[in-house]
């Protein structure tokens, strides 16, 4: 049976992802039958066997990742979200940045004013954090104007009506969870030069509320990651939403004059906390980090 699929690789999906398969008489030959080059015939068989499931895809993309072949494992990746949109854990491993159109320019005004006339009212916008202190800050030694949306009923009342109607359907489509498994825990506006943030356990968002004409620098850094080799900066029009996996490493580009607003959004599923903890407990047994 292996001998035929291997076989039939050479017709079938596998050789878009420009794989050398092993040969049939090795994958027969029982000085093979351990270790990684088993996991790899079983993987390969696995996927030529149910092409429509969308674990063997995952897993091909999984093993593709820990060889380097990081053009190969996203084809694949893509390859099992296409079969499964619901394959959370495929979305996350290809982790990629999404920008969404989420507010017009009149309401990113209104959301801009109306934080303004909240603090205003109380005497001035707070400094709450450590959260907010750029990357490498010494005890947290700057910290960023900041309020809870929570705070001021007219934006919360505008952030739950986006959530029904944008983010949370924008996150579905992205990350494969569905929006009613999806809760927001967390959502702040930000009048800053710089911040750092990074929840392992759920998904970020943030949306550009200023006209980046009113301000210098700016935007979203991704250092070099799994998927790509060369660092990324995204730099959204004003009323963008900017999503990604909170795991993945970022952080903010300085803005080096005039004045950025943006809220920014921390979203919980319970399937990604319990991924985050698995990666965790496997990590812990074999040492990786």
């Amino acid at each position: 049976m292996l001998h035929a699929l291997l076989s039939a690789a050479c017709s079938f999906k596998l050789p878009a992802l420009d794989l050398k398969l092993p040969s049939p008489s090795l994958a027969e030959d029982g000085r093979f039958g351990g270790g990684g080059y088993a996991t790899a015939l079983r993987v390969c068989a696995d996927v030529l066997s149910s092409p429509n499931d969308s674990g063997g895809w995952r897993e091909l993309g999984t093993l593709l990742h820990g060889k380097g072949r990081l053009d190969a494992s996203a084809m694949a990746l893509r390859r099992a979200t296409q079969i499964e949109p619901l394959d959370s854990e495929a979305h996350v491993a290809l982790a990629e940045v999404w920008l969404t159109e989420v507010a017009s320019e009149e309401e990113c005004e209104w959301v801009i004013a109306t934080a303004e006339e909240h603090n205003a009212a109380k005497g001035g916008w707070a400094c709450r954090q450590p959260r907010f202190a750029p990357e490498g800050t010494v005890a947290n030694a700057v910290r960023a104007p900041d309020m809870l949306v929570a705070d001021e009923p007219r934006l919360l009342a505008w952030l739950n009506e986006k959530c029904d109607h944008t983010i949370l359907p924008a996150l579905e489509a992205q990350f494969g969870i569905p929006a009613r498994e999806l809760w927001l825990y967390d959502t702040f506006l930000l009048k800053l030069g710089v911040h750092v943030d990074d929840d392992g356990f759920g998904l970020s968002f943030n949306v550009l509320l200023s006209d980046p004409a009113d301000f210098e620098g700016g935007g979203t850094r991704f250092p070099p990651n799994a998927f790509s080799s060369e660092e990324a900066v995204y730099t959204p029009r004003r009323g963008q939403m900017l999503s990604h996996y909170g795991g993945l490493r970022h952080a903010s580009v300085p803005c080096t004059g005039g004045l950025r607003y943006i809220m920014v959004g921390f979203v919980r599923a319970e399937r990604l906390v319990e991924l985050r903890l698995e990666d965790a407990a496997y990590g812990a047994r074999t040492g990786e980090r």
